[in-house]
């Protein structure tokens, strides 16, 4: 994590509800413009508010994408969805 990236995060620890690794990949996602993939609701939610810019998805976003590019068939990514 970068300097700013640091400060970053002790100003959003403070103002969110969030825990210290979700806090943690809210701020670099959002520096470095990287997407982000999480089941939390609660931390997806917080991430859409505060950057709409990064792209965000959870489980089943990420297998339907991987299906799409057929990277993995669809019952495979059923048999990963379950598991």
């Amino acid at each position: 994590m970068t300097a700013a990236e640091l400060e970053s995060y002790y100003g959003l620890k403070a103002r969110l509800r969030l825990g210290d690794r979700e806090t943690e990949v809210l701020v670099i996602t959002s520096s470095r413009g990287w997407p982000v993939a999480t089941d939390d609701g609660v931390a997806r939610k917080q991430f859409a508010t505060h950057n709409p810019f990064i792209g965000i998805s959870g489980t089943i976003g990420v297998l339907c994408k991987m299906v799409e590019a057929q990277d993995i068939s669809r019952q495979d990514a059923q048999h990963l969805y379950r598991s």
